[in-house]
């Protein structure tokens, strides 16, 4: 059980990071 909450979050952590660098583009330090 423990694996499968830290694959959740893992995924939820990426998604919302996702969301901000493709609503934000300009923060992004590249």
């Amino acid at each position: 059980m423990g694996i499968g909450i830290l694959i959740y979050t893992t995924a939820a952590v990426l998604f919302y990071a996702y969301l901000l660098a493709t609503a934000r583009p300009e923060t992004k330090t590249e």
